[in-house]
Parts: C-alpha cells; sequence; structure tokens
C-alpha cells in the first residue's frame, strides 16, 4: 500500500514546480517589459529651411527638429542633432532649443536646432539627408532639400565692388511699395488731365468762335479798303456820299424791347435754370444789337465785351465783363452763373439803357 501511493505523491509535486516555475516566468517578463527606457518611444526627424531660391550673398535657415516620445515614469535622454558641415554651403551661425509637453501622463520632447546657411556660389544644390544614431541603437534621418542659388546682379561700375553692400530688402514689400507708389502718380495725373480739360474746354472752344466770326469781318473790311482805295481821287462830297450809302445800306435790326422781353421769359420759366439763362442771354445779345450799331449779331461774347472796352465808357464796360463771364459759361461750358438773377439782371440792363440812350444822343 505504501510503495503504490509514493509514486503519486511525487508526480503531484513535479506538477506544482512547474506552475511556480511558470508564474516566476511571467513576473520576470513583467518586470523587463517596465524596465524598458522611455527613449524607446516613436522618434521622428524633420528638415526644413525658409526658403528654397536665394541670391548669391544671401543667408537661409535650415532647421532640424527631433522630436520623441517620452512617459512620465521613465528615463529619459535628451539628444541634440549636431551637424558639423553642409556640402556647398557655409554654417554662419546655429541655435538651439527645446520643448518638452505632457498630455494624459504621455509626452512629447522637441528639439529644435536652426543653421544659418550661406552659399558658397550659384548654382542648384542640394542639402543632403540628415541621420543620426540614437543611445538605444536606433538612427532617423531626414528628407534631401534642393535649393536654387541665384547668380549676383549685375553691378553698375566695377569700382563699386568694394562698396557697402546694400542692406536685404523683402522683394514683396518694395513691390507693393512700387505698385501703390505708381497707382497714385496715375491718379494724380488724371486729376491733372480732367481739371486741364474743363478749364480749357471753354477757353478753346471761345477762341474757336472768334476766329469763326473774325474772318467774315476781314474780308468785308479788305473790300471795304480796296474800295476807299480805288475811289481816294474823288472828291470829299463824294466820300460823304459814298459813306452815307454805305451806312443806309446796313440792314435794318428788329427793336427789342429788352424788360418786355425778360418778364415774358420770367413768366415762361418759373426758376432761372439753364434753358432760362441761355434763352435769357440770346434776348440779352439781340437787345445790344438793336441798343448800338457797333453790336454786330455775329458776335460773340467776348467780342461783344472787347467792342465795349473800344468804343464805350467805363461805367458800360466795367459791368459788362462779369456779364459776359456769367455768359460764356452757360454757353460753353453749360454752368449756371455763379451770382443771382437779380444782380446779373441788373448790370445787363444798366448796359442796355446806357447803350440805347449813347445812340439816341449821337442821333
Amino acid at each position: 500500500m505504501s510503495k503504490t501511493c509514493h509514486p503519486i505523491l511525487e508526480a503531484g509535486t513535479r506538477r506544482q514546480v512547474s506552475r511556480v516555475r511558470l508564474v516566476a516566468l511571467l513576473a520576470v517578463f513583467i518586470a523587463m517589459l517596465f524596465s524598458i527606457p522611455a527613449v524607446a518611444q516613436d522618434v521622428s526627424l524633420d528638415a526644413e529651411v525658409d526658403r528654397t531660391t536665394v541670391k548669391f550673398g544671401e543667408s537661409l535657415t535650415l532647421t532640424l527638429t527631433l522630436a520623441q516620445g517620452i512617459s512620465a515614469g521613465g528615463g529619459r535622454q535628451i539628444v541634440t542633432p549636431n551637424v558639423d558641415s553642409i556640402p556647398d554651403f557655409d554654417i554662419a551661425g546655429r541655435r538651439s532649443e527645446q520643448n518638452m509637453s505632457f498630455i494624459n501622463g504621455v509626452g512629447q520632447l522637441q528639439v529644435r536646432t536652426s543653421l544659418e546657411l550661406v552659399p558658397r556660389g550659384p548654382g542648384d544644390f542640394t542639402i543632403p539627408a540628415m541621420g543620426f544614431k540614437l543611445p538605444d541603437g536606433r538612427s532617423v534621418s531626414s528628407k534631401a532639400i534642393r535649393v536654387k542659388v541665384l547668380p549676383p546682379e549685375d553691378e553698375k561700375a566695377a569700382g563699386q565692388g568694394s562698396a557697402q553692400p546694400a542692406a536685404p530688402e523683402d522683394d514683396d514689400t518694395s513691390r507693393v511699395a512700387n505698385t501703390g507708389r505708381m497707382s497714385l502718380f496715375k491718379a494724380f495725373s488724371m486729376l491733372l488731365l480732367i481739371t486741364a480739360a474743363v478749364i480749357c474746354l471753354p477757353i478753346l472752344l471761345s477762341w474757336y468762335m472768334s476766329r469763326r466770326s473774325a474772318s467774315p469781318r476781314t474780308r468785308t473790311a479788305a473790300a471795304i479798303s480796296g474800295d476807299t482805295g480805288s475811289a481816294a481821287v474823288a472828291s470829299d462830297s463824294t466820300v460823304v456820299e459814298d459813306a452815307r450809302i454805305v451806312a443806309a445800306a446796313r440792314p435794318s435790326v428788329e427793336t427789342v424791347d429788352f424788360e418786355r422781353e425778360v418778364e415774358r421769359l420770367k413768366i415762361e420759366y418759373k426758376e432761372p435754370t439753364l434753358e432760362f439763362y441761355r434763352v435769357y442771354f440770346d434776348i440779352f445779345h439781340k437787345a445790344l444789337v438793336s441798343a448800338n450799331p457797333r453790336m454786330k449779331p455775329e458776335q460773340t461774347p467776348d467780342e461783344l465785351r472787347l467792342t465795349a472796352e473800344e468804343h464805350f465808357p467805363p461805367a458800360v464796360s466795367s459791368r459788362m465783363k462779369p456779364v459776359v463771364d456769367e455768359w460764356e459759361g452757360v454757353t460753353y461750358a453749360r454752368m449756371l452763373p455763379s451770382r443771382a438773377f437779380s444782380a446779373l439782371h441788373d448790370d445787363a440792363r444798366t448796359i442796355v439803357r446806357s447803350l440805347t440812350h449813347r445812340q439816341e444822343t449821337q442821333r
């Protein structure tokens, strides 16, 4: 009986020892998992430049960013990218900075290294991929970057090569400033052209009308001069007789009652509009021609003013100028008079009365 139970006890003991060994192995494996350092987290390396096209003599900035995930409880070792040289570029300066953040026990560490690179000559170059080996034996690398270096601009003179270099300017800012100055210049030029057109157009129209009306008078004066020269041998009585004949040959002018015509016009137009002033100055013109033979129907307002200044007393000519200015503004520039109608009509009425009285006195 005792011999039979002994093998059974030995088999149970072996199974229990196997279970203990299995539990011990699992505990060791779990402990090894928790003892892995924090640097075994995800790691990445990025490389970028602030611009891919530069002029020879200018610099660009290469930024290397090494990012690695870390846990709150594990140890960590900060790895900083170290670059000694880059083909076709000189390293003019460098700076480094670190940034660490934790969210829900999971953090990230960023080590950023900025290199100021100066190209050694113009051409197309490639900044090679940067590779670094981590303390745990792993390796990370960045992508290669292509950079275009433009040749320097031609200098105006050979002696200017030793002059101090001009401070670099922002091309976009300079372009926007130049565009703004050109737009302002164009707007100012357009404003000057419009102002000149508004001022000069009435003057040119007045000059053109004066030339047209002056041509028939010039031919008539030449014809009269020729007739006078051919008749110079005649007696004094003959000359006087010819003069009387010429005066009698002047076509009769319709007598215009200026006051009555203006009253009719005021009844027809309730307000002094542009058309009202146009008709008003037509009546004034006819009244001038009717009042004195020196005033001609074909004369322009400015020619009527010159005739008044030449042949009539200052009391008439001084009032004629402001009336003519308003007249030309209505006729050529289509602008309403700047003075009130009562003041304008007072000057016009005084002129017509003075000419009528002068003509009656001469008769």
